[in-house]
C-alpha cells in the first residue's frame, strides 16, 4: 500500500472515530442539562445557543476555507511572510465580525430579552454568551493554521 492511502485511511479512521466520540458526549452532556436543568433554563440554554451558532455561520462567511485550502498552498511554496498576512487577515476579519456581532447583539438585548428569549436573563450572562462568538473564531481560525503548519510548515 503506497503511503497516500495508508495516511489518507488512518486519518478518516481517526476523524470519524472522534465524530463518534464527540458524539456520544453531545449526547450525554445533552441528557444532563436535560435531567438537571428545569425546563425554562433548558430552553433558555439551547435559545441562546441556536442564536449563537447562527452568528458564527454568518460571521465566518467562508473565510475558514480560505484558511483551510490557501494557507496549506502558500507554506508548500514557502512563501511564509505571504502566509502570515493571509492567516492574520483572516482571523482580523473574523474578529471584526464578531466584534459587529457582539455589538448587534447588545443594542437589540432589550428586544430580544422581551420578546426571543421570555426569560430573565441578566445582561452579563447575555454578553457571556455573546463572547462565545469571538472565542470561536479563535478556535477555527487557529485550529486550521495549526493543520496547516503541522502539514506544510517548519513545525512538522
Amino acid at each position: 500500500m503506497s503511503v497516500f492511502p495508508s495516511r489518507f485511511l488512518k486519518g478518516s479512521v481517526i476523524t470519524a472515530g472522534a465524530a463518534v466520540l464527540v458524539g456520544i458526549f453531545g449526547y450525554l452532556t445533552r441528557r444532563l442539562l436535560a435531567n438537571n436543568l428545569e425546563e425554562a433554563d433548558y430552553a433558555f440554554f439551547y435559545s441562546a445557543f441556536a442564536l449563537i451558532n447562527l452568528a458564527v455561520i454568518l460571521n465566518q462567511v467562508g473565510t475558514s476555507n480560505v484558511i483551510l485550502f490557501e494557507l496549506p498552498g502558500v507554506l508548500l511554496k514557502n512563501k511564509k511572510r505571504y502566509s502570515a498576512a493571509v492567516y492574520h487577515f483572516i482571523k482580523g476579519f473574523q474578529s471584526f465580525n464578531s466584534c459587529f456581532c457582539t455589538l448587534i447583539f447588545l443594542v437589540v438585548y432589550p428586544f430580544l430579552k422581551k420578546y426571543y428569549f421570555n426569560y430573565p436573563i441578566h445582561f452579563y450572562n447575555f454578553l457571556l454568551f455573546a463572547l462565545m462568538i469571538w472565542g470561536m473564531v479563535l478556535e477555527s481560525t487557529t485550529l486550521f493554521a495549526l493543520n496547516a503548519f503541522h502539514r506544510f510548515g517548519t513545525m512538522g
